[in-house]
């Protein structure tokens, strides 16, 4: 990931337990063209989740896109969890399947 063109090392937040381990992470990425940050990927250990630690990761990943310049943050996914902090359905999307034969 960290070769990708939008890759920046600042947009990578993690959190770090009271042991120095890495608990939680939020990537974002940023493109400077269109001005827009995309939340990917985030993980949380298992023995870690449900503290707000990957949410304040992701929240902080966005605050930083939005001190790049940008403008509206994307997450590919309707999943709860960014429902609960302000991610809001733009579309649906349609996958369409043709068998080869």
């Amino acid at each position: 990931m960290q070769s990708g063109p939008n890759y920046r090392k600042g947009l990578a937040i993690v959190a770090e337990a009271p042991t120095g381990d890495f608990v939680a992470y939020g990537g974002m990425w940023f493109d400077p063209v269109n001005r827009f940050g995309y939340v990917e990927p985030v993980a949380t250990d298992p023995d870690y989740r449900r503290r707000g630690l990957v949410r304040a990761c992701v929240l902080e990943g966005i605050r930083r896109c939005g001190e790049l310049g940008a403008t509206v943050a994307y997450v590919g996914t309707d999943k709860p969890f960014y429902l609960s902090f302000g991610f809001g359905k733009l579309f649906t999307l349609n996958c369409w399947l043709k068998e080869l034969a």
